[in-house]
């Protein structure tokens, strides 16, 4: 799915901040790995900001460290392998999972938005891990089909408090 079902529903700003241009998503490209196409459409449409006053999504344009994808991955990366060494109430499928797992957002509660890098980056799907890695959801769906499951109501993630979202979803645009 493209972003432009989950615009109908969220509504990008007017004047996006931080917009990555395309010699921009190239280069982190050549430095990580290939994104999703979803992904880059999204930041190049909304820009950095949180969606519903709840969900951060990384964005390589940032110059905000706590929001740039490429300062993030390795403080993220990190965190969750000492949580690997040490969390063992998590099922035994996320501990062969996290090797393969690449961070591109968080949330207001800590929650950690990660791919499951398993093929190629369209294919990619969504693992949602509980802020203190106590639960974790996985989402068969990429970036936009994702937010548009979660904001339309059709979609619940159990990591994700009951107000959320809102009636009326927004993005709030930040630098």
């Amino acid at each position: 799915m493209s972003v432009e079902k989950l615009v109908g529903l969220l509504k990008p700003p007017l004047s996006p901040s931080e917009v990555p241009t395309e010699l921009e998503l190239a280069a982190v490209e050549r430095e990580l790995t290939p994104l999703p196409d979803d992904y880059k459409e999204f930041v190049r449409r909304f820009g950095t900001g949180c969606v519903d006053d709840f969900v951060w999504i990384f964005n390589p344009a940032s110059k905000n460290k706590h929001l740039c994808l490429q300062q993030q991955i390795p403080k993220q990366v990190s965190g969750l392998e000492e949580a690997a060494k040490t969390a063992d109430h998590l099922p035994r499928e996320f501990h062969a999972r996290w090797p393969y797992l690449m961070p591109f957002g968080l949330t207001d509660n800590g929650d950690l938005l990660f791919w499951y890098r398993f093929s190629s980056a369209n294919r990619w799907t969504i693992v949602v891990i509980a802020g203190r890695f106590e639960e974790y959801d996985s989402f068969d769906l990429g970036l936009s089909e994702f937010l548009f499951g979660i904001l339309s109501g059709s979609l619940r993630c159990s990591c994700f408090p009951d107000d959320f979202p809102s009636r009326k979803p927004r993005f709030h645009s930040v630098a």
